[in-house]
């Protein structure tokens, strides 16, 4: 959805849905362990395999990875005057608060069912389902997010 935006705006959005395809990629990636999923499983229980990026030669290297990404998707969002348009989304009162809590509330889910930031949700059942279905949400919430941006920059003029 961020290269059709991008496809279809003028330059100075092109340059803000630009700075989003990135981080769809880094999600993408971070899905898929990194491309560990693409190795051997680790190990198999009865919720199906285990990947993990540590087999990953390429492991090292994935941390700087996402520091250029980051400055990348920074120099784009600056490039796009980026502030200008949240400033936009903002007082046109357009910018989608509900997914983007939805999107924290999902992955705060996804951590506690992996046990991570201190969470711990005990023995509901089936923690690794409740975690990619958590994660699943968080992508459909971040999907619409971006879609109501879309919608809403129709009708942004850059100054």
């Amino acid at each position: 959805m961020a290269m059709v935006f991008a496809a279809d705006q003028q330059s100075t959005l092109r340059w803000f849905w630009l700075a989003v395809i990135p981080l769809w990629i880094v999600m993408a990636l971070r899905e898929l362990s990194w491309g560990g999923v693409f190795m051997p499983a680790l190990s198999v229980s009865e919720h199906g395999p285990y990947f993990s990026s540590s087999q990953l030669w390429y492991r090292s290297y994935i941390v700087p990875m996402l520091v250029a990404v980051s400055l990348l998707v920074a120099v784009l969002f600056i490039k796009a005057k980026g502030p200008h348009i949240l400033k936009y989304l903002v007082t046109t009162r357009q910018l989608p608060y509900a997914d983007i809590v939805l999107v924290i509330l999902a992955m705060i889910i996804s951590a506690g069912a992996e046990g991570h930031m201190g969470l711990n949700f005990g023995d509901w059942g089936h923690m690794l389902v409740l975690e990619e279905m958590s994660e699943t949400a968080a992508y459909v919430f971040l999907l619409s997010a971006q879609a109501r941006v879309g919608l809403a920059l129709r009708h942004y003029s850059p100054n």
